[in-house]
Formats: C-alpha cells, structure tokens, sequence
C-alpha cells in the first residue's frame, strides 16, 4: 500500500472552534490533491491498489473523537485503439481513522480500473477530510 503522504497537492485546512458532539470542540476541514496513479492497458481484468496518506493536526488518542473522508477523480485520460474499446474507473473502501503511530488521521482508499482495446490512466485524485477532534483548552 503506497503511502503518498509527502506528495499531497496544494493542501489546504480549516479549524473551526464547534460545541459537540461529545466533548469535541474542534473540526477540521482538509482538502486538496494527491497523486494516486493507476493504468489499464487493454487489460479487462483491470488493476486495483490501495493508497493511504496522513492529514490534520497531530492529536493524542484522546483528542480524536472521529472522522470522514471522500475521493473524486481529478485527473483521467483514455487513449482510443483500433475497434471496440470500453473502460470504467472507481474508487471503493474509502476509510478516514486515527493512526496511532503518526498521531494523525489515515485517509485509505481503493482504487481500480478496467480497459478493452483503451490505455485507461488516473493520474490525481482530491480530497475531503473531516476531522472532529476534543482538543484541551491551555
């Protein structure tokens, strides 16, 4: 599983100060671009791999109450050969947790494509993280 969290495009986050739910007084809003590239090349079987990445604010086990993520294409291209062709594309398993090692929130998700007679490529996807946090007031 390709960790890709060094190479995250123009992230950008937002803390907003919140009342709840539990005692979470903190949620922050990441997005941006991540290079999560996959190819099938005239092959109907098609490929699949999982990439994860960690994003937000480093936080204590305490601090993180939950979180969630979504995945969207950015960047695809097919290229048509001769005769029928079709292809599909999709993102699956998208999970948002705490990673206990790095502190932080892990974004994973799946990704897959299938081709016939096309090269079928994703080269980026953006993303959406939402993170609750219960952080301490100093």
């Amino acid at each position: 599983m390709p960790d890709i969290t060094g190479q995250l495009e123009n992230p950008q986050q937002i803390e907003v100060f919140v009342s709840g739910p539990e005692d979470a007084n903190r949620l922050y809003h990441c997005s941006g671009m991540a290079p999560a590239s996959i190819g099938a090349y005239s092959n109907p079987n098609g490929a699949r791999i999982t990439y994860s990445f960690r994003i937000g604010p480093t936080l204590s086990r305490r601090e993180f109450v939950r979180a969630t993520a979504s995945i969207s294409f950015a960047t695809t291209s097919f290229y048509e050969f001769d005769g029928t062709s079709g292809m599909s594309f999709g993102i699956e398993n998208v999970e948002a947790d705490w990673d206990d090692e790095a502190q932080q929130t892990e974004v994973r998700f799946d990704l897959f494509t299938s081709s016939e007679n096309l090269n079928a490529t994703v080269a980026k996807v953006s993303y959406q993280v939402t993170i609750l946090a219960a952080v301490a007031v100093a």
